[in-house]
């Protein structure tokens, strides 16, 4: 559970970079 909701905020982060 712990790797997905890892997964999930890395795709957060990442979606925030590439909106910059």
């Amino acid at each position: 559970a712990a790797l997905r909701k890892m997964e999930e905020d890395r795709g957060i982060i990442i979606r925030f970079f590439v909106g910059k």
